[in-house]
């Protein structure tokens, strides 16, 4: 008997999902938007007179500050709704980081590389869709 009740405590005491529990990680979130945002408006002001990686690791910046409050505002009004946005995210931030590196590396041989892997990965993307 006392060890169903244990299990029993165990379940409705750690296991539960409540509005007061979900509060701590929502703010942590909030926090770290709030961290992207600064970060996102820092690199989009002073990235006037910088180069092209510059400019993609901004672009790659603010879209990900978008994806993230969509995915935090989806997560706030339906939660756990928010799953088909990792796919997203995962799919852009492999194209601008791409970018960023190709235009990082000046090893003609990693270039190469980097331009096989980009076209497999997203002719396997395409493949997978279908």
């Amino acid at each position: 008997m006392k060890i169903g009740f244990g299990i029993f405590c165990f379940y409705f005491v750690n296991c539960r999902k409540t509005k007061k529990n979900m509060l701590f990680p929502f703010i942590v979130s909030l926090v770290g938007l709030f961290f992207l945002l600064a970060n996102a408006i820092r690199f989009a002001i002073t990235c006037k007179n910088r180069d092209v990686s510059y400019r993609i690791l901004t672009i790659y910046l603010i879209l990900l500050f978008c994806v993230e409050l969509f995915c935090n505002i989806i997560g706030f009004l339906y939660p756990n709704s928010n799953f088909f946005l990792s796919h997203y995210y995962f799919i852009f931030q492999f194209i601008t980081l791409n970018l960023f590196f190709y235009k990082s590396f000046s090893n003609v041989t990693l270039k190469r590389i980097m331009v096989i892997v980009f076209i497999s990965v997203l002719l396997f993307f395409r493949i997978s869709i279908l």
